[in-house]
């Protein structure tokens, strides 16, 4: 019993005849009365009765023709739902993230995502890279958004955007006095930075770089989130490193010094085992973003 002979089947006895069946289904009409024959025959009972006036359905193909209309429709409605998943106009995304969404590369990609897939879920997580890393070897997020370029056994790791680096200050402090700055310049600063979301691998960043101008950086970490971390800077406690996304944010007391020819790498991190259709597409819409951003900014008057 083949989909084709059904299909020839329920055609017959909506039209009531093979010429008006084989012209709904674009086949010539010696196939369509093939297939009722094979159809028939696999069953071992007759489903029409031929006449004149063309068919009529025995009892045996009434009772018939209900249960595979049914079967029939539920069929097309799985094989719609299939297509949509596929096509990643309905699923979901599990998204970690370290730094903030206020700005930048990561919302303008959910954004424009969301306009163009409205029925696929995006569930964002934060937390610590090694914690985010683990939930997507354990398929429980689907991709991270991560500073660190460090490769991770089993998963696939892909740069897409390159981020400004600036200190947030205390607004009546020396660093303050300036819009910009060199990191050299801050080489005798006390930091602070959060143990939690992108901090162990600002962490790193400060602890290379200072060493790399001969430094040796005192930075001191603390358990607490990226807004209090902030609150902190400005009552005075110390100096931290942050991006762009950040330094859109208004906190009291705190003044964000751009710090000239530092970059920040961030990559996308996922399985390649995974095999979320939506998450194969949002990789797509990702990389299509990330090179109309470098294109834009190698555009830009300020980098003539």
């Amino acid at each position: 019993m083949e989909l084709k002979d059904l299909r020839c089947f329920v055609a017959i006895a909506e039209t009531g005849g093979f010429r008006s069946a084989s012209r709904r289904l674009g086949m010539e009409q010696s196939i369509v009365s093939r297939r009722l024959a094979s159809l028939e025959d696999g069953l071992g009972v007759s489903l029409v009765e031929r006449g004149r006036n063309g068919v009529r359905l025995t009892a045996a193909g009434g009772r018939f023709l209900e249960q595979v209309r049914i079967s029939l429709s539920q069929l097309d409605v799985a094989v719609s739902h299939a297509q949509a998943a596929g096509e990643a106009v309905a699923g979901r995304v599990r998204i970690g993230i370290t730094s903030s969404i206020a700005s930048g590369f990561v919302r303008e990609l959910l954004a424009a995502w969301r306009t163009d897939h409205p029925r696929v879920a995006i569930d964002l997580v934060e937390g610590g890279p090694n914690e985010h890393v683990a939930a997507v070897l354990a398929h429980k997020l689907d991709l991270t958004f991560q500073l660190s370029s460090v490769p991770h056994q089993g998963l696939d790791a892909e740069q897409l955007w390159i981020d400004r680096v600036f200190a947030a200050t205390a607004s009546g402090s020396p660093y303050a006095a300036h819009g910009r700055c060199r990191m050299a310049q801050l080489a005798d600063a006390e930091f602070i930075v959060s143990t939690r979301n992108s901090g162990p691998d600002i962490r790193d960043f400060l602890t290379t770089r200072l060493y790399q101008l001969g430094n040796s950086p005192s930075i001191r970490m603390i358990d607490i989130g990226r807004e209090a971390l902030m609150h902190c800077v400005g009552l005075g406690m110390g100096v931290t490193v942050t991006t762009s996304a950040d330094a859109t944010i208004g906190y009291p007391d705190v003044t964000f010094v751009e710090i000239l020819d530092e970059r920040l790498p961030f990559s996308a991190i996922w399985s390649p085992h995974n095999d979320n259709p939506a998450l194969r597409r949002f990789l797509s819409g990702a990389r299509m973003r990330a090179r109309k951003s470098a294109r834009l900014h190698r555009e830009s008057p300020a980098n003539d």
